[in-house]
């Protein structure tokens, strides 16, 4: 509840919120960040705070950084290298098992949320673009999904050829199998 009361109060809220990004717990950093994406661009100053996020021990807060600098746009674009980084690093404690409705991995995650923001980027992550074509072999079949739509916002030829390259490896006509006679 805090942290969206802080996101409504907009800009006199950044200098608090990036100061709870230094000093605060696992927690209270999760909600910082949070909070920050909910402000959007309004957020901007926030990004070299949000940055140093990516390098936090706790998957959650890199996750929640991760999509806290998509949402804010145009001043994230300084930090793309370091968050492309994200589509291939893993950490020992990344191999965790979360459980659920799907069963993935911790590092499934971290990526999944790197190629979202990279998508929500568009042009403005053109830097990762060589690390989002290289996700695209992820054996997550959702970071090669958000990493295929990062490319497409990408807009670059070369992004488009990557993602039509893909298209074309995976193509298949159903009408072959013996199980649609």
């Amino acid at each position: 509840d805090e942290a969206h009361a802080l996101a409504a109060i907009g800009s006199p809220a950044i200098g608090p919120l990036v100061k709870l990004l230094a000093t605060a717990g696992e927690w209270g950093r999760l909600n910082a960040a949070f909070a920050l994406g909910e402000m959007d661009s309004h957020a901007g100053a926030a990004v070299p705070a949000l940055g140093r996020c990516l390098d936090d021990d706790s998957h959650r807060v890199v996750r929640t950084a991760l999509d806290a600098l998509g949402a804010i746009g145009g001043d994230a674009s300084r930090v793309v290298p370091r968050m492309s980084r994200f589509l291939s690093e893993s950490r020992p404690d990344w191999e965790e098992v979360l459980t659920g409705r799907r069963t993935r991995m911790t590092r499934d995650q971290v990526r999944v949320n790197a190629a979202a923001a990279m998508a929500r980027l568009g042009p403005r992550a053109i830097s990762a673009e060589e690390a989002l074509v290289g996700a695209l072999d992820d054996p997550c079949g959702y970071v090669s999904l958000y990493a295929t739509d990062a490319l497409q916002h990408l807009g670059s030829p070369s992004a488009r050829q990557a993602v039509m390259e893909l298209i074309m490896a995976q193509r298949w006509d159903s009408s072959l199998s013996s199980e649609s006679k």
